[in-house]
């Protein structure tokens, strides 16, 4: 996905990629630039799409032989921008009911590629 013209590539679902586009998608429509980096307004903006993002990953995010996830949906401009209505100055949002996230165990995967896509892991 396109994010403020920087091209952002993750892996496919099941992984967890789809919450990096989610949230990216999500704070496109944000200032960010016009806030105090780590400020307190900036923080919790980034908290809230998270929280999110994350609560999405925990419902739908599964084996893709019973995944259903509306991944079109999720990184769509029109759903950013509801999911940015979601989210209120000053005031935190319940956190996702407790489950999913609670069990196993998380991996990490990060990779850079340069102009040319030449990527390193």
């Amino acid at each position: 996905m396109d994010f403020h013209g920087l091209t952002v590539c993750e892996l496919p679902p099941n992984g967890q990629g789809i919450s990096a586009l989610e949230i990216l998608n999500i704070l496109s429509g944000d200032a960010l630039a016009e806030m105090a980096p780590n400020g307190a307004e900036y923080l919790h903006v980034l908290a809230e799409a998270i929280k999110i993002a994350f609560a999405n990953r925990d419902h739908f995010l599964t084996d893709p032989d019973d995944c259903r996830l509306p991944l079109a949906e999720l990184i769509s401009p029109a759903y950013g921008e509801r999911a940015r209505r979601m989210i209120q100055p000053g005031r935190a949002m319940a956190f996702p009911p407790p489950g999913a996230a609670m069990r196993g165990s998380d991996t990490v995967y990060i990779a850079a590629a340069d102009r040319r896509g030449t990527s390193s892991p």
